[in-house]
């Protein structure tokens, strides 16, 4: 399996170019989910990153996942995640399935 973890960020812009950094970090998740994305037939989703509050959001099917700071690899398991919620996976689990699904969403961002 692909160790999205070894997916590098853009690193030529200095902090004072922050704004550039972002924005080539965005085409960076954008061009890593979307094979992913497209396997489980996702064509809603989007990368949104801004200068102030929650800077760095992953939209998938309406749902916001705030991933501010968040490396390549970590962004592509709140995808993982969001997925393997929406598929219905989590219902498999007996006992533990409200504490499960509550730790998985814990970055889902309500009410945005």
């Amino acid at each position: 399996m692909k160790n999205f973890y070894n997916i590098g960020e853009s690193t030529k812009y200095a902090m004072t170019e922050y704004e550039k950094y972002l924005e080539a970090k965005r085409q960076t998740v954008l061009d890593t989910i979307k094979p992913i994305c497209e396997a489980f037939g996702i064509t809603n989703y989007d990368y949104i990153v801004k200068t102030s509050g929650q800077r760095e959001t992953l939209v998938v099917e309406n749902t916001k996942i705030g991933c501010s700071d968040d490396s390549i690899g970590a962004i592509v398991q709140e995808l993982v995640n969001y997925i393997w919620i929406q598929c219905g996976c989590i219902n498999r689990l007996s006992q533990y399935r409200k504490y499960i699904k509550n730790t998985l969403t814990g970055y889902w961002l309500k009410g945005e």
